[in-house]
């Protein structure tokens, strides 16, 4: 059986160094509305270690990853328990940002292979999902649509962020690939997001669906790269 990892063990705050460093910006402390980047660097590296972590099995420790754990389970079943450690005023910013290292974690692994290894090392984030016999890791759409499901948040408090973040997230990830991985061309990974099957398929809720719409409206320049 799987038994929640240590406190301690998994350092968020030097996991989301692997974006631009914290000193290269003022962080505010009060969050305001339009301020995705500072909740993403000021906030949400605390409010992340408030997951409750479950280690893979001890054969996939041993042998793929010794850091490698799992939070949410199947369909995010753990979805209320998880934000109900989050202050209800950051909720929505914490889902956005969860969505944001999540996908960008499985989109490196499926299209760039090559790079993962160094993510991996850089930043070693929870995976979205559970470990039984193997490893299974759930789409990040579903980090939007269950709490919009289980009515733990109202849809329209995050699709009101959705612009701001839709443009962090696409200006953050181009500036991180063009200074830490050059390598992988933006415009073909956003390409590569925007046509993954589970993206495509993903039709559950409104904020899904808003998601869909901005991403596909965003210039293909992300940020002049």
């Amino acid at each position: 059986s799987c038994s929640p990892r240590r406190s301690g063990d998994y350092d968020s705050q030097s996991s989301l160094k692997v974006w631009p460093a914290l000193s290269e910006f003022p962080i505010n402390t009060q969050i305001q509305p339009h301020q995705m980047r500072d909740y993403f660097y000021g906030k949400f590296p605390e409010q992340l270690r408030q997951l409750e972590l479950r280690p893979a099995n001890r054969v996939i420790r041993e042998n793929v990853d010794p850091l490698l754990t799992f939070f949410g389970g199947r369909d995010w079943q753990s979805v209320r328990e998880d934000l109900g450690r989050i202050p209800a005023e950051d909720r929505a910013r914490f889902v956005l940002s969860l969505f944001m290292i999540v996908l960008t974690d499985q989109a490196i692994y499926r299209y760039f292979r090559d790079s993962y290894p160094r993510w991996r090392e850089k930043t070693a984030f929870p995976k979205f999902g559970w470990s039984g016999f193997g490893t299974h890791n759930e789409s990040p759409m579903k980090l939007l649509c269950a709490p919009e499901r289980e009515q733990v948040l109202r849809a329209a408090e995050l699709t009101a962020l959705l612009p701001e973040f839709v443009s962090f997230w696409t200006e953050e990830t181009a500036d991180l690939f063009q200074r830490e991985y050059p390598e992988i061309p933006v415009e073909d990974y956003f390409n590569r997001v925007r046509n993954d099957s589970a993206w495509r398929a993903a039709n559950e809720g409104t904020v899904v669906a808003e998601l869909k719409r901005l991403l596909e409206k965003e210039p293909h320049t992300f940020g002049g790269v």
